[in-house]
């Protein structure tokens, strides 16, 4: 042997079983680091690969600009890519069967980059590549009579609508005119997938297409380096453009973490330092509690080796160099753990998602694995600092005798553990007095389960919350949709259509969409009160009293809609003879609102109870004036019968940010006067066959003269935002919550194996097997016991912190987190009885003089 470094080596291949529990404590901690890490940016890809689907690759819009500025744009050092749109006009392409009224199609010309921008899709065909060419969404193929291939003429103009469009009143088509402006041909090459946008879109050649007299839209796909705001405003102040033509894709960049608010990237930064020093937190105490344990096994180790002449200094080196080595071993097999924990975590709860889950991957990022790497690096550095100092500091003569990592007890404290021995009896109270007979090993294990606690409880509520605060936001589209017209299509036609459609199998739900949007007026003392703060909310005086005003959807359902909705109901009933009886309604008082400072907040609009009345003024009468809204208010009253929770019905009806009202066909047509469809929404099961679906109900459709939207992608799409939030929420508390649990047994187990003497010094002076046992299972539970208290006393705290940041982007009401710890300290109990049965399964085979004459 060359020197003392040597023994490092020898060390780890003779003492196996304590270098693989020391590698287990790193690798954990480095699994930590890379499945959190990779989390996060794994649900941040997926979600701008979804935003980029239906919203579009591009950052920033400019309205109306000259065709003078587009070489501007191109030549722009922040802008990436420029897609160009040209809006050509209005179409009258057919009349509807029964009214009259014109189909109108929109066109629009994109240059190449703009086709790649706005992600269009097409089901049959081409992208236009020609100023001639044209792609065409589905229903215009229809009404034109055409496919694929085929030339038409467009006549294209504009429409104009009568002046007092908007005011309330009910249109009159007849005053509806088109002007034309000029004629083209196109041939079809495209067929869009299935949309209900109203356009046409033809390819618009830079070379030859522009033109000094029109203007166009410029999409800007930038450098993200700069804020996309300071970029806008740079532009717009250049080219002297009006204040309003420039529009923001606000989703896209609040994903890409680039927000316009200065203050929620802020926020987002730090909820990102928060959970950093969190895990590294965690990490240094895993590592720190690994290499102490290991110091301490070998206290009699290092005092000979100081005996024979070894300094302090050598003795640090010893035990660094021993952590760098575990360090190379450990490191890459905890990034791969990580990922591979993840992996099938992600698979496990995916798969319960069925198809649902699709598209969602995994995103192995070298920097993220680097920055691990490091970061595991330097805690591990930071870890053993502390054991290194405590090896260097044996005294050669106390670590030969081993009496340096006990310390003699206190007789005065003796009589501690009365209260257990009575209990649990002789086992309890030995297994109390043992807690703190050697405070050093009592406090690195309570330390590391008080961190894996607080791991817990931090975790699960954040969790938690996200789950609050995302389900009211997200929208859920019906797989398929039929475009109605109550003046195109009688309403016995409708309703045998839906019966038809309801016999297809897999079919969930078919229901009209008749919907009104009548004013309300709230009663002051009924309108939440802190609604009120959020929100700017305009009084009127009135001789009842106060009330606020606002436009709020009211829908009529069917049976099978109340039906599927009376899982919802949180107060009264929902039971339609009385609806149409009292001229009854349901309520929804809850909404996703934006607060006068741009924050997101789920929140009770008003406080309406059951047996309440609410004033109604249809849309039709409420004119234009407050005045107006004011001679109405009274005239018609509805009663509350019931409350419901959220909409089980129209799951996105979210948006509106109001007061919602659900009554019956009857009711409805009581207050408005006539059933008005927009629309017929049908949704279906899970796993269901959609191409087998489809073709019966465009089999049934075509019978009816009607016109089948396939909106299956877009469901879809919508459905796997939500369900890739859920198993981002629970693959997240799933991979905390295991490696918690493998620390916390990690931590009892080492600390078992360290008193094989002291187990046999008990067995030897006539304890029992069975009473070790119970000793053994009363002392972790008591661990268990003491780090929950310490882990819930810290845990509450760190979670509304962290409540504290989160709700400075959404507006939400903080609830203590009861459940977290109810669930951290049975869990905490449960999981240190397992891990002290596994390690009493070995050290019920030990030899007593054996292990009495061993060191610890």
């Amino acid at each position: 042997m060359k020197g003392y470094s040597e023994i490092t080596g020898r060390y780890l291949k003779v003492q196996k079983k304590r270098t693989i529990l020391t590698i287990i404590g790193i690798v954990l901690s480095v699994a930590l680091i890379t499945s959190i890490a990779t989390m996060f940016k794994s649900f941040q890809d997926n979600r701008i690969r979804q935003v980029k689907g239906y919203s579009g690759d591009f950052h920033i819009l400019f309205n109306s600009v000259n065709s003078g500025h587009i070489p501007y744009f191109k030549a722009h050092k922040d802008i990436k890519k420029t897609g160009i749109t040209r809006y050509d006009g209005a179409s009258i392409i057919g009349k509807r069967k029964k009214s009259g009224r014109n189909v109108e199609l929109y066109v629009e010309s994109y240059n190449k980059e703009m086709f790649e921008l706005k992600n269009i899709k097409l089901s049959e065909g081409r992208l236009p590549q020609k100023e001639d060419e044209i792609i065409l969404e589905p229903w215009a193929m229809e009404v034109l009579n055409a496919k694929v291939g085929d030339k038409i003429t467009l006549k294209l103009g504009e429409i104009i609508y009568p002046e007092d469009e908007g005011n309330g009143k009910e249109i009159n088509y007849e005053d509806i005119k088109f002007k034309e402006k000029n004629s083209k041909e196109y041939i079809i090459c495209g067929l869009i997938k299935e949309s209900i946008q109203g356009n046409g879109i033809s390819y618009l050649s830079e070379e030859s297409s522009l033109n000094k007299n029109e203007k166009y839209n410029i999409y800007a796909n930038i450098n993200l380096k700069k804020q996309a705001e300071v970029i806008g405003k740079q532009i717009v102040e250049e080219l002297n453009l009006e204040e309003g033509s420039i529009w923001y894709n606000e989703e896209l960049l609040r994903v890409m973490l680039k927000s316009l608010d200065d203050s929620e990237n802020r926020i987002v930064g730090l909820i990102a330092v928060f959970f950093i020093i969190l895990v590294i937190v965690a990490t240094i105490s895993v590592i720190y509690n690994s290499f102490h344990m290991s110091v301490m096994e070998r206290v009699s180790q290092f005092g000979i080796l100081r005996s024979v002449g070894a300094s302090k200094n050598q003795i640090k080196r010893i035990v660094m160099k021993e952590a760098m080595i575990l360090a190379i071993i450990s490191i890459p097999i905890g990034l791969v753990l990580g990922l591979v924990a993840l992996k099938i975590v992600i698979m496990i709860l995916g798969s319960l998602a069925f198809s649902m889950f699709e598209g969602f991957e995994i995103t192995i990022n070298p920097i993220i694995l680097l920055g691990s790497a490091v970061l595991s690096l330097i805690t591990i550095y930071i870890s053993s600092k502390g054991p290194a100092k405590l090896a260097a500091k044996v005294s050669p003569l106390e670590a030969i005798k081993n009496s340096g990592s006990v310390k003699k007890e206190d007789l005065k404290k003796a009589k501690s553990g009365i209260i257990a021995g009575k209990i649990f009896g002789i086992e309890g109270q030995v297994a109390y007095k043992n807690l703190r007979r050697n405070k050093t090993r009592f406090r690195i294990t309570i330390f590391s389960m008080v961190i894996s606690i607080v791991l817990f409880i931090v975790f699960n509520s954040f969790a938690y919350d996200i789950k609050k605060v995302e389900k009211v936001a997200m929208a859920t589209e019906p797989e398929y949709r039929v475009m109605l017209s109550s003046d195109e299509v009688e309403e016995d036609t409708i309703s045998k259509f839906c019966e038809d459609i309801e016999k297809v199998q897999g079919i969930d739900l078919v229901y009209k969409e008749i919907r009104e949007s009548p004013a309300i007026a709230i009663e002051k003392d009924k309108l939440n009160k802190e609604y009120e703060d959020l929100t700017e909310t305009n009084f009127y005086n009135f001789d009842d009293g106060d009330y606020a005003f606002t436009y709020s959807p009211f829908y009529a359902y069917n049976s099978k809609s109340f039906e599927k909705s009376k899982k919802n109901i949180i107060a009264g009933e929902i039971n339609e003879k009385k609806l149409n009886e009292e001229n009854g309604v349901i309520i929804i008082q809850n909404a996703h609102i934006k607060t006068k400072d741009k924050k997101r907040a789920n929140i009770n609009v008003t406080n309406y109870k059951v047996g309440d009345e609410i004033s109604i003024i249809p849309s039709s009468i409420a004119g234009d004036t407050d005045e107006n809204l004011l001679s109405h208010v009274g005239k018609i009253k509805v009663k509350v019968l019931g409350i419901l929770e959220e909409d089980a019905v129209f799951e996105n009806s979210w948006e509106w940010g109001s007061l919602r009202f659900i009554s019956t066909e009857k009711v409805y047509k009581d207050i408005f006067g006539e059933l008005r469809s927009n629309n017929l929404n049908i949704r279906t099961g899970k796993d269901v066959d959609h191409k087998v679906i489809k073709e019966k109900l465009e089999s049934i459709a075509n019978e009816n003269n009607m016109y089948i939207l396939d909106n299956v992608e877009a469901a879809k799409r919508d459905k796997s935002m939500m369900i890739q939030i859920m198993v981002f929420i629970y693959g997240f508390i799933t991979v905390v919550t295991l490696i918690s649990s493998i620390n916390i047994i990690n931590t009892i187990n080492t600390n078992l194996l360290l008193r094989k003497r002291e187990l046999a010094t008990f067995k030897s002076i006539g304890m029992a097997e069975k009473q070790i046992k119970k000793m053994i299972v009363l002392e972790s539970v008591y661990y268990a016991i003491i780090a929950s208290f310490y882990g819930i006393l810290m845990g509450m705290p760190l979670s509304y912190i962290l409540y504290r940041l989160m709700s400075e982007l959404r507006a939400y009401e903080w609830n203590i987190p009861w459940s977290s710890t109810v669930m951290a300290f049975i869990g905490s109990i449960v999981i240190v009885i397992i891990a002290s049965m596994i390690s009493l399964r070995k050290m019920s085979k030990i030899n007593i003089m054996d292990s009495i004459r061993a060191e610890e």
